[in-house]
């Protein structure tokens, strides 16, 4: 008896007959071997600075030149300065759960003195959670009245971190609120810096210009090696 158009078809798309595609990065294992076997490269830019790129094994240096979606973490050094750790690939983890071969990459490079600028992304949600239920930033009322009314005002309204007034009278209390978010180990990127053997420094104010500069009251920290 001849098989039938119908019976055909059923078997050529049954989920039996058809073997289902894997998604890419299916298990924590694909992440363990991917980061295991990933490579650093180190890329010149344009304005003379190092971009370390961390880029599956086998991807050739053309590739990972122009093809920046296929990334996996990427960090850039200038001098002796070392910034912006990222991973791009997020599933993969933190920062300092991915990056550290790419720190370790530039502060080879980076000569005698090596220091790290990080961000603080986070730090102004933080503050503000400390702020209602009194719990989470715990110096914040330590602080004087004026320091504490500044900080608020920066809180609800986060042009006024680019007021000299308001900042001067909220930024040394930014300044402690800054340490003690680093030291329970809430910045992403500054936590990398320490698995590396960072020494907190001190703190770059207003020296977050980028779009998210707000996230953290436009603090940086700064950490020497």
């Amino acid at each position: 008896m001849a098989t039938s158009v119908t019976a055909i078809r059923s078997l050529r798309f049954s989920k039996h007959a058809v073997p289902t595609r894997r998604s890419f990065f299916a298990s924590s294992t694909d992440h363990t071997n991917l980061l295991k076997n990933a490579k650093v490269h180190c890329l010149t830019q344009d304005d003379g600075t190092q971009k370390y790129v961390m880029a599956a094994d086998g991807m050739d240096v053309e590739t990972v030149k122009t093809v920046p979606q296929l990334h996996l973490a990427r960090l850039f050094r200038d001098g002796s300065t070392i910034y912006g750790a990222k991973v791009v690939n997020r599933v993969l983890g933190k920062p300092v759960e991915v990056c550290g071969p790419l720190v370790e990459a530039a502060l080879k490079d980076a000569g005698n003195q090596p220091r790290a600028l990080s961000t603080l992304h986070g730090l102004t949600d933080w503050v503000a959670k400390g702020v209602d239920d009194n719990e989470t930033a715990e110096k914040f009322f330590s602080f004087n009245i004026e320091e504490i009314d500044a900080i608020k005002k920066m809180i609800e309204k986060h042009a006024m971190i680019k007021d000299d007034y308001v900042y001067n009278a909220g930024k040394k209390g930014i300044e402690l609120l800054a340490e003690e978010f680093i030291q329970k180990g809430l910045g992403d990127e500054a936590s990398l810096y320490q698995s590396k053997g960072g020494q907190f420094f001190s703190i770059d104010h207003r020296g977050d210009t980028s779009e998210y500069a707000d996230a953290s009251f436009g603090a940086m920290a700064v950490f020497k090696f």
